[in-house]
């Protein structure tokens, strides 16, 4: 027994290590850098990087677009030097969190393809750029829809059910959960201009529901890598829509 004890705090190191904005930050830095480095290369990127940014996107210029990322990317720059002193003794951290990512990318596959089966027979409803177009889209809404739907929607209904309303967190998380996916799924027909399926918003609900629980559990840097590989497995299955 005395000799799993040190595996035992290892492993309780990497769960609260992994679920720091610390360890987030830099995890997310070479995704983001990523995707404007498309951006920068094929204006075309940016129409697709989420349906819900579509129109708030398209009113800047590319350039103005870029210039916006840069100054988010130097932010996050600066977040990650300002969070140093918190990253000691993380050797092998992000390689274990990218290896968690995918994992818990396979889950959400093997969810889509048992949950939802009739899901996958969706007829091509939805417009497809090039794969490389695609793939750098699927980067940014990774980033930008978790960091809006996860880390700002949901935890600020933590926040307020719980700190404000001195709610218990056993129905609070779950609320939290549960409301953030419906206004996750709905954004994408309501503010992304896609027509409405019930079929199609049971699916990103439902995706939803796995990533804020993902993300609560995990953190912002695990989701956004999760949400952003499970879109680009999509990609051979092209009627299934993505999250």
């Amino acid at each position: 027994m005395a000799k799993a004890k040190p595996k035992q705090r290892a492993g309780a190191h990497y769960l609260r290590a992994s679920r720091s904005l610390a360890a987030s930050y830099v995890l997310v830095m070479p995704l983001f850098a990523l995707y404007q480095v498309g951006l920068v290369f094929d204006p075309s990127v940016r129409n697709g990087t989420a349906p819900i940014f579509r129109e708030f996107l398209h009113r800047f210029s590319h350039l103005g677009l870029v210039v916006v990322n840069l100054v988010l990317l130097g932010l996050l720059c600066l977040a990650i030097w300002r969070t140093r002193s918190r990253r000691r003794d993380r050797t092998g951290l992000y390689g274990l969190m990218v290896l968690e990512a995918c994992a818990w990318t396979a889950l959400m596959v093997l969810v889509a393809k048992f949950v939802v089966p009739h899901l996958l027979e969706l007829p091509r409803m939805l417009a497809l750029s090039p794969t490389a177009q695609k793939a750098f889209a699927f980067i940014g809404a990774g980033i930008y829809e978790e960091v809006l739907f996860r880390l700002l929607l949901m935890g600020g209904l933590v926040l307020v059910f719980q700190r404000g309303l001195g709610g218990h967190p056993g129905w609070v998380v779950p609320l939290a959960v549960v409301a953030s996916s419906v206004v996750f799924s709905w954004a994408h027909h309501a503010l992304g201009g896609e027509p409405y399926d019930r079929d199609v918003f049971l699916y990103r609900a439902v995706m939803g529901g796995v990533l804020g629980t993902i993300f609560w559990f995990r953190g912002l840097g695990i989701v956004v890598y999760v949400h952003a590989l499970y879109n680009m497995s999509l990609l051979p299955w092209l009627p299934t829509p993505s999250p």
